[in-house]
């Protein structure tokens, strides 16, 4: 079963919500036997991505409560903590002998049991934390961005080019005057 991403988890901040997008289509896309990335066997890399993808969304948030004054902040990354701790566990399982079907289900738990709940709890608290406190929360730092975490990522994008990495580029915004 794939993870659908619902009104329960939109936060109302665009940056943090297009990260929760990335990541459940990632896991689904690990999770799904008939997706382009497993059929074309880039389900290890795929995993590595992901835990890299982790990672970088964790940090913005970390970035964006230390910047805002987030009373919930040592709680808060205490369960990033946790999280990334578990998906670190995966991806040092990886490797030629890897059951990767058996740890990207294992993921999807990971994903259904604590993500989806972290979301609709700890996150939403923290965009509507952010929404009401514009002034002191610090803007997006360069390294925040999706293009530049795909840039430094570590994984060999190329391979992944025609399989998975389209969706994670950012869209081009319209000029005035584009139809």
């Amino acid at each position: 079963m794939l993870i659908r991403f619902d009104d329960s988890l939109e936060t109302g901040h665009a940056d943090i919500d297009g990260h929760h997008r990335g990541l459940i289509d990632w896991c689904n896309d690990l999770n799904d036997p008939d997706s382009a990335l497993v059929r074309a066997g880039k389900a290890d890399e795929g995993m590595r991505f992901l835990a890299r993808f982790v990672d970088f969304h964790f940090a913005a948030e970390e970035r964006a409560m230390a910047g805002s004054g987030y009373p919930r902040q040592a709680a808060h990354e205490k369960a990033h903590a946790w999280f990334r701790a578990e998906v670190r566990a995966l991806e040092r399982q990886l490797g030629p002998r890897a059951d990767t079907r058996a740890l990207a289900v294992r993921l999807r738990f990971l994903m259904q049991d604590w993500f989806l709940q972290h979301v609709r709890l700890d996150d939403r608290q923290l965009a509507a934390w952010l929404r009401e406190h514009p002034v002191q929360a610090t803007a997006a730092e360069p390294e925040d961005s999706l293009a530049a975490f795909v840039a430094r990522s570590g994984i060999d994008l190329g391979a992944l080019q025609d399989v998975r990495i389209a969706r994670m580029k950012p869209k081009a915004k319209k000029r005035p005057g584009d139809g």
